[in-house]
């Protein structure tokens, strides 16, 4: 059975996350195509994974060091691990992406659970994951500036995930935008997405 792990940074502001909307559309479409998959949900909105200080770095460097795999901080890493197929939703926020999503990623990429370093001094990445979709809604335009996208992909392949693709809501907060008539258009893309991703 594969694992789809959705890590969500769906932080909701004035009213609901236009950003989540956008995902359980997503997944909705991705349960109904592929019903054999087993949905996992990470959900970062509490905010109670804590900051990577650097004592707990070194704690946790230690726990894998020790063999002690299954302790609570690598859980995050073992679920990407395992994960067969990811996806990202976190809303563009000042260019980038909710720091929560920052936070959890600091903790999943962890050695030696989804990458570690060989003999030669090469990365190489652990994870199975064979593709990741990352969903965001933008109030105005990214103009070739997806910045928390291609961090996410960046960072995943060299965790092992090669393929990554985004799917972006535009235009949100622009003055006289028709939001509903935009976000309808998406969850269009994603419904189609989700048939053959």
């Amino acid at each position: 059975m594969k694992r789809l792990l959705w890590i969500n940074a769906c932080m909701p502001g004035a009213g609901p996350s236009r950003t989540e909307r956008l995902s359980r559309e997503f997944l909705r479409a991705w349960r109904a195509y592929h019903p054999d998959t087993l949905v996992m949900e990470r959900d970062l909105t509490s905010g109670k994974l804590p900051v990577m200080t650097g004592p707990l770095s070194l704690q946790r460097y230690q726990t894998a060091k020790a063999g002690d795999l299954s302790s609570a901080l690598l859980e995050p890493a073992q679920e990407l691990a395992q994960a067969n197929l990811v996806v990202v939703s976190a809303p563009c926020w000042n260019m980038f992406c909710p720091a929560v999503l920052n936070i959890y990623l600091e903790w999943a990429a962890a050695i030696p659970v989804t990458f570690r370093y060989t003999k030669d001094g090469d990365l190489e990445g652990l994870c199975r994951g064979e593709k990741l979709l990352y969903i965001t809604t933008v109030g105005g335009a990214l103009e070739g500036q997806n910045l928390g996208f291609e961090y996410v992909k960046a960072l995943a392949a060299r965790l092992g995930i090669q393929q990554a693709q985004c799917v972006a809501a535009e235009g949100l907060d622009v003055w006289g935008s028709d939001v509903e008539a935009i976000l309808k258009q998406t969850e269009e893309q994603l419904r189609a997405l989700a048939k053959i991703w």
